[in-house]
């Protein structure tokens, strides 16, 4: 039995603090997918566990879809997420990392030894300005990130 979905947090990160956050994390070299995994998850309203569980079949670059099976999504339905020009060259970015360091790697987001990265958490340091963000990103990543970009068609894909 499942219990129904409330109605959610009603923050969203605004472009300038999504902006400000992909900066920091570009910086970061602890973390070095976190830029990209933020820049997939604001422009395709996928949850962090979805993106974290990625694995690279899952990955359609040549029709711009991210194929989520229903052991991965929240409400328990497969659905195929549309990939604008943003994530698309963030999941390039992936590729050329996995090319470079990890090339047997299942999963998108990895460690260089190719290990499944299970959290953003604890990736960077304490006293950090990026680990201060660390905790908000959780939570705007889980809410499906909702900018001053037009989500409408991203919006029937989130489940």
């Amino acid at each position: 039995m499942r219990l129904s979905e409330g109605d959610g947090r009603k923050r969203f990160a605004t472009v300038s603090e999504i902006i400000r956050l992909i900066a920091a994390a570009e910086k970061h070299k602890r973390a070095p997918y976190l830029a990209d995994l933020i820049r997939v998850a604001v422009n395709t309203g996928c949850r962090r566990g979805e993106l974290l569980g990625l694995r690279w079949e899952q990955v359609g670059l040549e029709a711009n879809t991210l194929k989520l099976e229903g052991k991965d999504t929240k409400n328990g339905k497969p659905r195929r997420v549309p990939v604008n020009q943003q994530p698309r060259a963030a999941l390039l970015n992936r590729s050329v990392y996995r090319k470079e360091n990890c090339p047997e790697s299942p999963w998108v987001f990895c460690h260089k030894s190719g290990v499944r990265n299970l959290t953003i958490r604890g990736q960077v340091g304490r006293r950090d300005c990026l680990a201060r963000a660390v905790a908000p990103v959780d939570h705007v990543l889980g809410d499906r990130v909702r900018t001053g970009i037009d989500h409408r068609p991203q919006r029937q894909n989130v489940g």
